[in-house]
């Protein structure tokens, strides 16, 4: 067998190795992810499953998260519009009257909090006499889950301790 050959076929070979190594990388990471996705529950699926929702409660709790988010998401792009135009002001011969916008945000961000309160209000007015319970321990945990983007609050607290 000449130099060549042996070249040849050693190169196929790493280049088959190769292939087939990158497609266990790839399939495992596929499942991997499918496994996180399906064992990963949002607030919703919490809440419901705490509560021990029942068919008819589900479908009015979803109709009641819908309702929060539009609105909550509303409020949200007022916000950045608000801060947009503050950075945009930057610019400018003519500074916007930052004492004015950061109040409005201010306001709007008053909204969303007494919004967020009546969100759970609504949820608990779902609840039957035997679900109440459930909802006041639920509500001890709240805060834990809409502290902030992802939590970052609750986790300083944390490490804190």
């Amino acid at each position: 067998m000449t130099t060549n050959r042996k070249l040849t076929i050693g190169i196929i070979a790493l280049l088959v190795i190769n292939l087939i190594i990158l497609s266990f990388l790839f399939m495992g990471h596929k499942k991997k992810n499918r496994q996180k996705n399906d064992k990963r529950e949002g607030p919703m699926q919490i809440i419901s499953k705490k509560l021990d929702f029942n068919d008819e409660q589900i479908a009015s709790f979803k109709e009641i998260v819908k309702a929060h988010r539009e609105n909550v998401q509303s409020k949200d792009k007022e916000i950045k519009q608000i801060k947009i135009a503050i950075f945009n002001s930057l610019g400018s011969d003519t500074p916007a009257n930052i004492d004015s916008l950061t109040t409005r945000i201010g306001s709007i961000q008053s909204t969303i909090e007494a919004a967020h309160y009546n969100h759970f209000a609504a949820i608990k007015k779902l609840c039957t006499e035997d679900q109440l319970p459930k909802f006041t321990e639920l509500s001890k945990e709240l805060s834990k889950m809409f502290i902030g983007p992802k939590g970052r609050a609750h986790k300083r607290e944390k490490n804190k301790k």
